[in-house]
């Protein structure tokens, strides 16, 4: 029985350890940034996506500031520890340098005007209480310009619509 019970417990573990390989695996490389805050809302993790939409050189050093979800002056305005909720929107996050909340200045090497998906999970055990909250964000800044070029163009052609149907009444009452 003790042989048996042995072999089981091996063979659980090491089905484990490639469970959370396969975990970690797809955490580290999905295109996706995902940020693992904990029941009170500091950030434990981040994954390389995130480091690369928000511009952070270096994730230790980041997550050694233990920034919490109340901390980011932009997506505060929707979600904080006391009000939080699965919720879901798209950010617009002015990084500009010289323009750009303090916040951003110790960790962010981007200077532009990004917009962000964002997301927030918050994960209740089976007591109802939080365990964790997890984040994930998009960069979604390049189908934001299309979109805003595709208005404007709209716009023009619905101006240009207008013109053509007076000119043509115009024309009309004219002859």
């Amino acid at each position: 029985v003790m042989f048996y019970l042995r072999k089981k417990v091996r063979q659980i573990t090491q089905d484990a350890k490639i469970q959370y390989k396969r975990y970690q695996t797809l955490y580290d490389h999905t295109m996706v940034g995902l940020e693992y805050h904990d029941k009170n809302g500091l950030l434990v993790d981040i994954n390389q996506a995130d480091c690369d939409i928000f511009g952070i050189p270096d994730r230790l050093a980041f997550l050694s500031l233990c920034t919490t979800l109340d901390d980011n002056p932009i997506t505060r305005i929707d979600v904080t520890l006391n009000t939080l909720k699965p919720f879901s929107r798209v950010y617009k996050f002015d990084l500009r340098k010289g323009i750009r909340d303090s916040f951003f200045d110790f960790w962010c090497s981007r200077d532009q005007i990004m917009y962000i998906d964002t997301r927030i999970f918050p994960i209740y055990n089976e007591c109802g209480d939080l365990e964790s909250i997890i984040a994930t964000v998009v960069d979604v800044t390049e189908q934001h310009e299309v979109t805003e070029k595709l208005k404007e163009s709209q716009k023009i052609l619905e101006q240009a619509r207008v013109k053509a149907e007076t000119a043509d009444k115009l024309k009309s009452a004219f002859l």
